[in-house]
């Protein structure tokens, strides 16, 4: 478990550094990335529910 937490510390940094060198716009795109990935995840682990499944795999 400490790995995992030091691989995370790890990330963390590096996203860190990474949005501190850039522009206004790519950092808007980074957000961007983020939110969508975040969304995938949730949609990944939620599953259809009741939505059926033409509308839920556009």
């Amino acid at each position: 478990m400490r790995r995992k937490g030091r691989v995370l510390n790890a990330l963390t940094d590096s996203l860190q550094a990474l949005k501190s060198r850039l522009n206004p716009k790519d950092k808007v795109l980074l957000d961007k990335l983020a939110m969508a990935r975040s969304q995938l995840a949730a949609l990944t682990f939620k599953g259809a529910g009741n939505t059926p499944l033409e509308q839920f795999g556009n």
